[in-house]
């Protein structure tokens, strides 16, 4: 590898890891060498990653910066991100509806082969395919998240929540990934596994969200759309309905809670108490 290509690589994964208030030095460097783990700075005559970056901010081709913990930032001078100041805190994590399951399968899942395709008129999901469906206007067609980038967000998800145990990283290894990885997460720490969950979730329903307005798709095919709802009724009128079956009320709460989906569950505001009991603190 030449000089010029290793500097372009670095500037490939500045740009796939932007943040807010920038990409942190530290991090960046552990996302080089997971990229290139048999290529060092030192070969390319930057005694240190510091000294690699301030070449390139001297190109123009990135902005050094300090965030509010005064630690080095990076990030590409094409795509500066907006700054939050020191005083306030982080945007809160975009919230979507759930995916429909055939498109979350077609976005995020690597089989099976061949090229994959959503209706336009009905948002029906065609996979495997060869050539492309008839009526050719009304389909679109799918480019899927590669596993790679999957990978990636799950590196930088350990990278943020601070854990470089050896067996996460292992099991991103296994030609089931997107099972081990759980899997390990959930022997670690119950509410990490909860949290990748939700932080892949979030990342595909924003590909998928990208992809519709690229490509002009009606949002409301890919994704479910909330149900009318019937007039709110609390646990406690349940159980008044119901006189002196208190048994019976708390059957039928609990059968109404196995109905919610885990971002409705997550909302319910249950005493510390119990969480702390589950997880055996």
């Amino acid at each position: 590898m030449q000089t010029a290509e290793y500097l372009e690589t670095v500037l490939q994964i500045i740009r796939a890891n932007q943040r807010i208030p920038g990409l942190k030095a530290s991090t960046l460097g552990q996302l080089i060498m997971r990229r290139l783990p048999n290529e060092r700075w030192t070969q390319f005559g930057f005694p240190t990653l510091k000294s690699l970056l301030l070449q390139l901010q001297q190109r123009g081709a990135i902005k050094l910066d300090l965030d509010a913990q005064k630690t080095l930032a990076v990030w590409v001078s094409d795509q500066p991100p907006p700054t939050t100041p020191a005083n306030e805190a982080p945007p809160p994590s975009q919230k979507f509806n759930p995916l429909k399951p055939d498109f979350w399968r077609a976005f995020a899942i690597s089989w099976p082969t061949g090229r994959r395709f959503a209706n336009r008129v009905t948002g029906s999901v065609r996979m495997g395919l060869t050539e492309d469906p008839h009526p050719a206007d009304q389909w679109t067609e799918i480019t899927p998240i590669s596993e790679a980038d999957q990978k990636d967000w799950a590196r930088q998800f350990l990278v943020d929540s601070q854990r470089n145990d050896l067996a996460l990283h292992r099991a991103l290894d296994q030609t089931a990934w997107f099972v081990e990885f759980p899997r390990a997460l959930r022997t670690t720490d119950r509410l990490l596994a909860f949290a990748w969950n939700r932080t892949r979730s979030e990342k595909v329903s924003a590909a998928v969200q990208n992809w519709c307005l690229e490509k002009k798709f009606d949002l409301q095919l890919a994704f479910e759309q909330p149900a009318a709802r019937a007039p709110k009724a609390s646990s406690a009128q349940a159980a008044h309905a119901l006189g002196d079956a208190p048994d019976k009320a708390r059957a039928i709460v609990l059968a109404a809670l196995s109905r919610m989906s885990t971002d409705e569950l997550v909302e319910i505001p249950i005493p510390a108490k119990y969480l702390l009991q589950e997880l055996g603190l």
